[in-house]
C-alpha cells in the first residue's frame, strides 16, 4: 500500500484495503473514488455519466454505492461498483 506500507498480491487488494477504510491513511471509497475521477487515464474506466458525480460525490457515498456502478471495463463493457471490482475483473 503506497499509503501505509502494508503489502498485498495484487493491485485490486491494495485498492480494496483502500476503499474499505482499514489503512491507516483513513482513505475509503470515496477518497479512492475521487481520486480515479482526477487522473484523465482513468476516465476510459469510468462510465461517462457517473464522471462528474464521482467528482462531486453525487449519490456515491459509502451507505448508496451499492446501487451505482461507476467503473466499465474497457474492454467488454461490464459495469462494476468498486474499483477494486474492475481491477479483480481485469485480474
Amino acid at each position: 500500500c503506497c499509503c501505509c506500507f502494508n503489502r498485498y498480491e495484487t493491485y485490486s487488494v491494495v485498492i480494496q484495503h483502500l476503499e474499505s477504510g482499514a489503512c491507516v491513511s483513513t482513505m475509503n471509497r470515496v477518497d479512492v473514488n475521487k481520486s480515479a475521477a482526477t487522473f484523465l487515464k482513468w476516465l476510459a474506466y469510468i462510465v461517462k455519466k457517473r464522471h462528474e458525480d464521482i467528482l462531486n460525490n453525487v449519490g456515491l457515498r459509502e451507505t448508496h454505492f451499492y446501487q451505482v456502478h461507476p467503473y466499465e471495463c474497457s474492454m467488454c463493457g461490464l459495469e462494476v461498483q468498486s474499483l477494486s471490482a474492475l481491477f479483480m475483473h481485469m485480474d
